[in-house]
C-alpha cells in the first residue's frame, strides 16, 4: 500500500477566508471541478470551527450573476464544508464574467454582513478573499476598481488566481492587493503548480527563526498568501510516494 507524504506548512491562524470561483463558461465544467478541488484542498489543512480560534470559508461562484452558495457560518466542520464545496454545480448560464458583480457581492454579503459570520476587525482575525479568473470581465476595467476597494477598505487581503493566456493584467493587478507579486498568481493551467521549493523557503525564513522554531509572521497577508497555495499543491499534485 502506498503512503502519500504530504508537505504543509507548520505555521498556522484562524482565517476568515472567501472564495470567488469562476463558473463562466469559458473555464469549462472540467477545470470548474478542478478549482473547486483546489479549494478543497486549500481548506482541509485548516480547522474548521465556529469556536473563536477556528478558520470559517464562505464561497461564490460567478459567471453572468454572482451567487453566496454559503457563508462564513454556514459549516462549522471539516467533513460538511468540502462536501458542500465539491458539490458545488457548474454554472448553466450563458457565457460571461462579470467578475465586478462578485466583489460587490462578497463585500455587502460576506466581509460587512456580520450576519454572515465573520469576525469583528478589532478581533484581529485576518479576512482573506481568494478569486479565481480566467480573462478579463465583461464591463470593462473600471467597474472593478470600486468593489476592489471597498474590500481592502474592509481589511480584506485580496488574492488573484488567474488560469489562462488570455488574462487582463491592469485589472487582475488592480484587484489584487498590494504588492501584486505577493498576491497575484498567473497560471496557464493548474498543472503549472510548483510550489514545494518556495514552501521550503517560507518555512526556513519566516516560521523557524535561527533560535528557535517561532513563526513570528502568521497573521501577514503574504504568509497567508504563499502557505495557502503550499498547503493547496501538496495535496493535489506533488506526492512523495513511499511503497
Amino acid at each position: 500500500m502506498a503512503v502519500l507524504l504530504f508537505h504543509s506548512v507548520d505555521c498556522q491562524t484562524p482565517l476568515d477566508i472567501a472564495f470567488i470561483v469562476d463558473s463562466s463558461g469559458s473555464v469549462g465544467r472540467q477545470e470548474f471541478k478542478r478549482t473547486l478541488d483546489f479549494v478543497a484542498n486549500i481548506t482541509q489543512s485548516f480547522d474548521i470551527s465556529s469556536v473563536p480560534g477556528g478558520t470559517r470559508v464562505a464561497l461564490i461562484r460567478y459567471a453572468v450573476k454572482a451567487e453566496v452558495i454559503f457563508k462564513f457560518n454556514t459549516f462549522a466542520n471539516r467533513v460538511d464544508l468540502l462536501n458542500a464545496i465539491r458539490n458545488t454545480s457548474f454554472s448553466q448560464e450563458p457565457s460571461g464574467t462579470y467578475t465586478d458583480d462578485a466583489l460587490l457581492l462578497s463585500h455587502n454579503e460576506l466581509f460587512e454582513d456580520p450576519l454572515s459570520g465573520v469576525r469583528e476587525r478589532y478581533q484581529g482575525i485576518p479576512r482573506v478573499l481568494v478569486l479565481f479568473t480566467d480573462g478579463k470581465t465583461e464591463r470593462g476595467f473600471q467597474s472593478i476598481v470600486q468593489p476592489s476597494r471597498m474590500l481592502k477598505e474592509s481589511g480584506v487581503n485580496i488574492l488573484v488566481i488567474a488560469v489562462g493566456k488570455k488574462l487582463n493584467h491592469l485589472e487582475i493587478n488592480e484587484i489584487a492587493s498590494d504588492p501584486d507579486d505577493q498576491h497575484v498568481y498567473h497560471l496557464n493551467t493548474f498543472n503549472e503548480f510548483d510550489l514545494q521549493d518556495f514552501q521550503k523557503r517560507l518555512q526556513d525564513d519566516f516560521c523557524y527563526g535561527k533560535q528557535q522554531k517561532v513563526c513570528k509572521i502568521c497573521r501577514s497577508p503574504t504568509f497567508v498568501w504563499h502557505s495557502l497555495f503550499a498547503k493547496a499543491h501538496s495535496a493535489l499534485y506533488p506526492y512523495e510516494v513511499v511503497r
